[in-house]
């Protein structure tokens, strides 16, 4: 019988004893007290093949100019994933509450849009499906050079509750301003699992998640479409992991019945 090793993607969110909106900003203490926590998890419970966890502490100090200048929850997460990323495995990684909690969520409130600052304002790097910037017409590379008048400097200046309504200018790749209203609104997160054929006998199915939003009805159907394929591929990039009963779910629609598909090795375990 065929053996199919599956790897998921481990998340380790380390929560102090505080909550932070994402633009928020941390004093020292909150940010040592997060590093401490997430210092216990990986030197005491993370178990990666041949990684020396013990050398955690010797990567923070290589990053600790970037931790020290990182002044709120996306920055200070950023640096810290870097850090671990110097491990060499990309499967272990600092969430923010927030994230953490939109893992289990299909809608959000916000603009639909990931920023980051740039001297001319906040350049947009990525626009969700269903976005209000999405739908404003807001493209990947434009810059917004004010909000309600103001130039911003965070990429929080871009939050507010629901139905706030924002003055945003923007300035197109193409050098052109415009000036258009930005309401928040609550938008689905949901990006639906798409099928493609590169080649007559070849199939490529995206799955973009395991978490809320995995389509099991949509799943099937796409398989079932794919059914004539001689060659099958499955597109995980970028896919986060999230619950296993949506990846079982989803092998019993690949695998034959009863396929031995692995196990998770704990360090426990290991040793």
């Amino acid at each position: 019988m065929a053996r199919v090793l599956v790897r998921l993607g481990l998340v380790l969110s380390v929560l102090a004893a505080f909550v932070l909106a994402p633009a928020q900003d941390m004093t020292q203490d909150q940010k040592q007290a997060v590093l401490n926590a997430l210092g216990d998890v990986v030197m005491h419970e993370a178990y990666v093949p041949g990684v020396d966890f013990s050398k955690w502490p010797d990567l923070l100090e290589r990053h600790k100019a970037q931790i020290d200048l990182a002044t709120d929850v996306r920055s200070f997460g950023r640096v810290v994933n870097q850090a671990l990323r110097d491990f060499g495995f990309s499967h272990i990684r600092l969430a923010s509450p927030r994230a953490t909690s939109l893992r289990g969520q299909t809608s959000t409130v916000g603009a639909g849009a990931s920023v980051v600052p740039t001297p001319d304002g906040l350049e947009v790097r990525r626009l969700i499906e269903h976005g209000p910037a999405r739908d404003l017409g807001l493209e990947v590379g434009d810059v917004i050079t004010k909000i309600d008048g103001e130039k911003p400097t965070s990429v929080g200046d871009l939050d507010g509750e629901e139905g706030a309504k924002k003055s945003i200018e923007i300035k197109k790749k193409s050098g052109e301003v415009k000036t258009v209203e930005l309401e928040i609104k609550r938008f689905s997160t949901v990006t639906e699992e798409t099928i493609s054929w590169p080649e007559p006998d070849t199939a490529v199915i995206r799955i973009n998640t395991f978490s809320a939003g995995y389509g099991r009805t949509n799943v099937e159907d796409l398989m079932d479409e794919a059914a004539k394929a001689k060659y099958l591929v499955v597109d995980l990039r970028s896919n986060g992991g999230g619950s296993i009963f949506n990846l079982m779910h989803f092998l019993s629609v690949v695998l034959p019945n009863r396929t031995d598909i692995g196990t998770f090795i704990s360090r426990r375990t290991a040793d």
